[in-house]
């Protein structure tokens, strides 16, 4: 159970880390991070050989493909909550500055009304 657990895991973040690689808003930056993962697949050096060891030579290569993309995912996943809390916390100064705007221009009509 633990093992599905863990390949569903995989899968999502292969999933998110290509929907962020199509977003507009993730700098190119953090894009570069997943396309070195895939250089690294497709190069002929790797750190272990797949002509020696049958097999585990392509395991350290799709390893280095999950920690990209999972790097990738977090660091675009940081990098959007950061944009959204920036623009939320704008988006509640404007409101206390309009609001607060709005009761400084009330109180002083009301002490002109009440000074004539």
């Amino acid at each position: 159970m633990f093992k599905l657990i863990r390949f569903i895991n995989v899968i999502k973040t292969a999933r998110n880390s290509l929907k962020y690689l199509f977003n507009d808003e993730i700098p190119i930056r953090y894009k570069l991070i997943p396309a070195f993962g895939i250089i690294y697949l497709i190069m002929p050096l790797d750190l272990l050989s797949e002509i020696r060891i049958f097999g585990i030579g392509l395991l350290d290569d799709l390893f280095i493909i999950y920690l990209t993309f999972y790097w990738f995912e977090r660091l675009s996943k940081k990098y959007l909550d950061s944009k959204e809390l920036i623009s939320s916390t704008i988006l509640n100064e404007s409101l206390i500055s309009s609001s607060l705007e709005f009761f400084i221009n009330f109180f002083i009509k009301l002490n002109i009304k009440n000074l004539s």
